[in-house]
């Protein structure tokens, strides 16, 4: 494909980033000068890099691209010096009409209860929007959902609730076909996905911190995306959630001098490896290294990895919400 033609476009993962820059290498081809690099929705890179480490690592060659750029719809601002080093700017674009979507907002104790209640008053096809499978399952059941659901989850959780609970109308990939009267959607479709269907549904999604943190939906992005997932528009957003009083709220100031004292520590411990005088101090010291909270912000060289560093300050800025 690349020797073919001359104006190529290739969409990738960023895990699959360096499949497609060896292709060039084996091709003669100069990826840096002959290529611009879009890195679409944006925001992932910070929200995902915990758990999707490799997420990041396009990211060193991004900034040795001539023309490159990064967007998102629900943009999260990057702390990597980098960027202010490369003279970046940001283009924000504005609707010119009134996009916003009303949302009904439920604060309550009991989860089971609020979406009881949300069903005695919605009778048309309702897409669920909540990040774990074990609550799903639970949900379906409780109120007896089993026949007229559809679950759609990754690889792991779809092999979790078939081997578990013996259910089998969950999916890897959506298609309208598959849609039943109510549909069940994890993480993984939150973003970009386009969910395009002749009718419009009735939304709800569903934050519980008691029974699961990875839950809690961030209202500046997760919540925005999720509502843009259906192209035809829906016909009601409802978002039912719990607080949990005993979440420890934390500024950005406060996490950003942690983060700082950590980092100290940890220099402080390379000093001493770096000075020791035999192989066992040198042995001692680089275990410690291993174990300190800063070496989760860095990459494999040992690099500062800023994109881990806006991950966690992030993740307790949507905690807070919660609290």
């Amino acid at each position: 494909y690349l020797r073919e033609y001359r104006i190529r476009k290739i969409m990738t993962t960023p895990e699959s980033f360096s499949k497609v820059k060896s292709a060039c290498e084996k091709c003669g081809i100069n990826i840096y000068s002959d290529f611009f690099l879009l890195e679409d929705e944006c925001h992932q890179i910070i929200k995902d890099v915990d758990y999707r480490p490799d997420i990041v690592m396009p990211m060193n060659d991004f900034f040795r691209f001539n023309r490159k750029a990064l967007v998102s719809a629900t943009p999260i601002g990057f702390s990597d010096p980098r960027f202010e080093e490369n003279h970046f700017e940001i283009i924000e674009v504005t609707a010119d009409y009134d996009y916003r979507q009303d949302i009904t907002v439920t604060q309550t104790y009991n989860i089971a209860k609020a979406v009881g209640q949300y069903l005695e008053n919605h009778n048309g096809t309702i897409c669920f929007f909540i990040n774990s499978v074990v609550e799903i399952y639970s949900l379906m059941k409780h109120f007896d959902l089993l026949e007229d659901s559809a679950v759609y989850c990754a690889p792991k959780s779809r092999g979790k609730l078939k081997a578990e609970y013996g259910f089998t109308n969950a999916y890897t990939e959506w298609s309208a076909e598959t849609m039943k009267k109510y549909n069940f959607f994890t993480g993984r479709f939150f973003t970009a996905f386009d969910l395009e269907l002749p009718y419009k549904p009735d939304l709800v999604m569903i934050t519980d911190p008691y029974n699961a943190e990875y839950t809690m939906l961030d209202v500046d992005t997760d919540c925005i995306q999720i509502c843009g997932r259906f192209r035809n528009g829906i016909n009601s957003a409802t978002h039912i959630y719990r607080v949990n009083p005993e979440i420890v709220v934390k500024s950005r100031e406060q996490m950003e001098w942690e983060i700082s004292a950590h980092e100290f520590a940890y220099q402080t411990i390379q000093t001493l490896y770096n000075s020791a005088e035999n192989k066992e101090s040198r042995f001692a010291f680089s275990a410690v290294l291993e174990t300190l909270p800063f070496r989760k912000y860095q990459y494999p060289d040992f690099t500062k990895n800023w994109f881990a560093i806006d991950n966690d300050i992030n993740e307790v800025l949507v905690q807070n919400q919660y609290q």
